[in-house]
């Protein structure tokens, strides 16, 4: 592994696999937490929770990665699955227990074409919040706030926020269903 930073913090039996590559003015990296193999990080401020695990070929960083809003903050018991890519020009945030099935992909800007042509882009920050499961190869866009507790079900895109405890399916996604917690025995 690769690791250039000004301030590196690897907590009590973190582990980072072989073959990674990691680019960083900040990067901190939780107690009993993983970099898989073969995990790419190029961006500018890195703090990763406690108990965090990451899969294989996971890609941080992207278009923007050394912006003054690029960072990346994952909270404790956090999972990304192989194959993931999050963008992280305008800032993703996530909390604590969310899971990223394999090739989910988070982008914080898609921009491309000149906006003097008329083409739009859209830049902005990514949150997820508490208790999130975002499954396999689903697409969250700039802009997005995923609520407490809420399912994306495969092969969706985000393209508006989503309320707490609440499951999307499709493309654009929409909602399917609600999560009722409470748990009458």
């Amino acid at each position: 592994s690769i690791i250039f930073a000004e301030y590196i913090h690897l907590k009590r039996a973190s582990k980072i696999g072989a073959k990674c590559y990691i680019k960083a003015s900040t990067f901190e990296l939780g107690v009993m937490s993983v970099l898989g193999y073969n995990v790419n990080i190029v961006t500018r401020h890195i703090k990763i929770g406690d108990v965090f695990f990451s899969g294989n070929s996971v890609t941080i960083g992207g278009g923007g990665a050394y912006s003054s809003k690029a960072r990346l903050i994952i909270g404790d018991e956090c999972l990304v699955s192989s194959n993931c890519i999050l963008n992280t020009g305008e800032g993703i945030i996530m909390g604590n227990r969310v899971g990223l099935s394999p090739y989910v992909k988070l982008y914080t800007h898609n921009h491309w074409q000149n906006e003097l042509e008329g083409y739009h882009s859209n830049f902005g920050p990514i949150m997820i919040e508490d208790n999130v499961y975002i499954t396999g190869d689903c697409l969250i866009v700039p802009n997005v706030r995923i609520g407490e507790g809420s399912t994306i079900f495969a092969n969706s895109t985000v393209t508006q926020n989503v309320k707490p405890f609440t499951q999307l399916s499709g493309n654009p996604a929409v909602v399917v269903g609600k999560i009722d917690t409470s748990i009458n025995i």
